[in-house]
């Protein structure tokens, strides 16, 4: 390789590593990548033109989480004989669908997996909410 297109490559670097979105300072909403999301935590594929991807954007996002169930405040019992709440039917936590607008950063590639933190619902009552994660499908 050529000495100028060596510091070319260099000066490129650079200027890609300081758009990273991963480095100080954070961005609101998307705190890390992530390869493998817990279990627990809901997943939503998003598919994205290859000029988003590169280029970053925002989107609003459906994603179905487990809430508290507002019937039974999340314990799966109703009165005060502990009958089994009919809306959760004593889990303790519902489906909600909820929308988020997420920006994305630039330079996603196909794979990528984001993590929103807390913003995955409450698996089982009483826990703390789950991160929502986002995988990242670059269409051709």
């Amino acid at each position: 390789m050529s000495s100028s297109l060596e510091e070319l490559t260099n000066i490129l670097d650079r200027v890609l590593a300081s758009l990273d979105p991963w480095t100080d300072p954070p961005r609101p909403g998307l705190s890390s990548i992530d390869p493998n999301p817990a279990e627990s935590s809901p997943t939503v594929v998003l598919a994205l033109p290859r000029s988003e991807a590169l280029a970053g954007t925002q989107r609003v996002i459906r994603v179905t989480v487990k809430a508290a169930c507002t019937r039974c405040g999340g314990s799966g019992t109703v009165g005060g004989r502990g009958r089994t709440c009919r809306r959760c039917n004593g889990a303790g936590t519902v489906a909600v669908e909820r929308q988020l607008r997420v920006r994305l950063p630039p330079g996603l590639s196909d794979g990528t997996k984001l993590r929103i933190d807390g913003e995955g619902g409450v698996p089982t009552a009483g826990e703390a909410p789950a991160d929502l994660f986002i995988l990242i499908q670059v269409e051709p």
